[in-house]
């Protein structure tokens, strides 16, 4: 809760709902006076003591300084409040100032930086103040821009249109949470694709496997057996024929199984 308050109290007031406790945290439920009440002042101070357990059970230690001194829900709810949301101009300032200064590179793991982006904006979002909301076509301009330049000319058909907003074209009227789904395909697709062409650079000897000469043509033979006699030359002959192997490209001299019962 030390960096996210907002998104604590949200999760939290479900919590409050499920407990059936909210009452004691907003201070709608007044404590009931013992001399009134005998029984209804025990069942409060059950209830209210209960309701503390919930709040202290889900704050670090170091929150429980604020609230350490308070002997009612709602007193601490309260002095958590006072404490966090005093200080929400600071917070976004923090967060639009990260917005705009994250930068992935083509090494950087996309993905991540997507999910740190959208962590960034949906935090900002959850102020009571919708004046410090940001808007989701800013935010998919914000995100393009934190890109490298090689995946520019793949964003730009989905960037809002500044002249027009009522632009009819689909790809630039897709939500920001649609543009982030799109872009960590493409950049799986990609990831898959260079995985694929390091490993076939590697099998045809061009990578850290590599052979050379009579050596590949082996490696390269053992993916048919039947073709190994013709192989071995480091070249086929279209014209030779083995009556061995029953198969075109060497003679049956030089047939690798001749010295065998079986072909």
């Amino acid at each position: 809760m030390d960096n996210n308050w907002y998104d604590w109290k949200e999760r939290m007031n479900h919590v409050f709902t499920n407990c059936d406790i909210t009452g004691y945290i907003d201070g709608t439920i007044l404590q009931v006076v013992p001399e009134q009440d005998g029984i209804g002042a025990r069942n409060w101070v059950k209830n209210d003591s209960w309701a503390q357990q919930v709040i202290m059970d889900n704050v670090s230690t170091t929150q429980m300084n604020h609230i350490r001194s308070k002997r009612t829900a709602h007193t601490m709810y309260e002095g958590l409040a006072s404490t966090h949301e005093d200080v929400v101009f600071y917070t976004v300032n923090n967060i639009e100032n990260l917005l705009q200064t994250a930068k992935a590179t083509d090494s950087d793991d996309l993905l991540k930086h997507l999910y740190t982006l959208k962590g960034l904006c949906d935090h900002m979002n959850e102020f009571p103040n919708s004046n410090f909301h940001l808007p989701d076509v800013r935010f998919k301009t914000i995100i393009s821009n934190s890109l490298p330049r090689s995946w520019q000319s793949f964003v730009e058909p989905y960037m809002g249109n500044a002249k027009n907003a009522d632009d009819p074209d689909p790809k630039r009227r897709i939500q920001s949470d649609t543009f982030i789904g799109i872009l960590c395909e493409e950049y799986k697709i990609q990831r898959n694709n260079e995985r694929w062409e390091n490993g076939n650079n590697g099998f045809n000897g061009k990578g850290s496997n590599q052979t050379t000469g009579s050596q590949t043509n082996i490696a390269n033979a053992q993916i048919n057996p039947r073709t190994l006699g013709s192989h071995i030359s480091g070249q086929t002959n279209p014209c030779a024929w083995c009556n061995i192997c029953e198969m075109k490209g060497h003679w049956t001299s030089k047939g690798y199984k001749r010295h065998q019962n079986e072909c």
